[in-house]
């Protein structure tokens, strides 16, 4: 949860800055780009850390509470029930980081290159995620 919170707290102070670059700043104002790609990255940088605080409310559940009062879309019962809500979470963030890649490159075949990579590890994952609910 302290890592949770910490990258809570780091990613308010980068919205700060990224606000002051965006309205205030005299000296260097955001491009469009720019101020794109760094909103981008503050939402990759939140669901990071709900990732951190999902696992960690997952494990305190797993090993020591099962009744802990959480809305039922975060009651992790089993150890497979965290595998999916991570997978879950991680399509999301490696969709995300892909999006910020794209928004910035010059084009060429290095963005195909890593377009095709994210959509192996997505299809992984998701044939990872059909195993775990087959399973049952």
């Amino acid at each position: 949860m302290a890592a949770s919170l910490a990258l809570m707290i780091y990613g308010a102070m980068e919205t700060w800055h990224f606000l002051d670059g965006l309205f205030f700043s005299v000296d260097h104002r955001l491009s469009h780009d720019e101020a794109l790609l760094h909103a981008i990255e503050l939402v990759d940088l939140f669901l990071l850390a709900t990732v951190v605080q999902v696992v960690s409310l997952g494990l305190y559940q797993l090993y020591f509470d099962q009744d802990l009062e959480l809305p039922n879309w975060l009651r992790i019962r089993t150890l497979d029930d965290l595998k999916s809500k991570l997978v879950g979470v991680a399509v999301t963030v490696l969709a995300v980081y892909f999006l910020g890649r794209a928004i910035t490159s010059a084009g060429g075949i290095d963005i195909l290159y890593l377009g095709g990579a994210a959509a192996l590890v997505i299809a992984a994952l998701t044939y990872f995620l059909s195993k775990i609910h087959s399973s049952h």
